[in-house]
C-alpha cells in the first residue's frame, strides 16, 4: 500500500518561498554532475547518510529533462532537469528524493562503527515514509544546511514552519501516573449513573 504523500504543496510553496534569495544556477548537466560529486564528497554529508549521497561509485544518472515539464527523480538511480530547474535548490530537491530512496534499499545494519560509517548515521531514523514526507524534508534540509549554507538553511526552516511542513518526528506524549490517575478517574466520572432528582 502507497504511503499518501499529504505535504508536498506545503513543501512546494515553502521552498518556493525559500529559493528566492540564495539561488545558483547550473546551466548544464556537466555542471550539475560537477556540483553533485563536490557536494557528495562533504564529510558531514558522509557521516549522516554514508553511501546514499556517494554520486560516483552509486552511479546517478543525469538527463537532462528534454520533453519533461518538471525535474523529477527516478527511483535511487537517476535525476531528470529540464532547463528551467537547473539551479542549486532543485538539483538538491531531487538529490533529496534519491538518497531518500537509497536509504530504503539496504537491510538492517548493525550499530557497528564500519556500518555507521559506510551507511550513515541517519540511515535507520529517516527510512521509509511518503515521497514528501517528514524524512524528505529533513534530508533536504540538511543537504540545504551542508552544501548552499546555514543562512539558506535558516530559510527554508522558516518557511516549513510558515507553510507548516514536518521536518521531525510527530512528538509522542507520554502520560505520567498522576496524568493517567486523574484519566482514568475522570473516565469513571463519567460513566457512573447518574442520580435522577425526585
Amino acid at each position: 500500500m502507497r504511503i499518501r504523500d499529504s505535504q508536498v504543496s506545503k513543501l512546494y510553496r515553502a521552498e518556493r518561498e525559500a529559493w528566492q534569495v540564495y539561488s545558483l544556477p547550473l546551466p548544464t548537466i556537466a555542471d550539475i554532475r560537477k556540483y553533485l560529486e563536490q557536494q557528495s564528497a562533504r564529510k558531514p554529508l558522509q557521516l549522516r547518510y554514508g553511501d546514499a549521497v556517494n554520486v560516483i561509485e552509486w552511479e546517478l544518472e543525469i538527463a537532462d529533462g528534454r520533453g519533461r515539464r518538471h525535474a523529477a527523480a527516478y527511483g535511487s538511480y537517476r535525476i531528470s532537469i529540464p532547463l528551467w530547474a537547473r539551479n542549486n535548490w532543485v538539483v538538491l530537491h531531487e538529490w533529496a528524493h534519491i538518497i531518500h530512496s537509497r536509504l530504503a534499499i539496504d537491510g538492517e545494519i548493525s550499530s557497528t562503527t564500519f556500518d555507521l560509517w559506510r551507511h550513515g548515521s541517519r540511515r535507520q531514523e529517516l527510512r521509509g515514509g511518503a515521497a514528501h514526507g517528514w524524512q524528505f524534508a529533513a534530508i533536504y534540509l540538511d543537504l540545504v544546511h551542508f552544501c548552499i549554507g546555514k543562512d539558506a538553511a535558516s530559510a527554508l526552516k522558516a518557511a516549513f514552519k510558515t507553510h507548516k511542513v514536518r521536518y521531525r518526528p510527530k512528538r509522542t506524549r507520554v502520560a505520567t501516573q498522576e496524568q493517567q490517575e486523574r484519566l482514568a478517574a475522570m473516565r469513571a466520572a463519567r460513566t457512573a449513573p447518574v442520580a435522577k432528582a425526585a
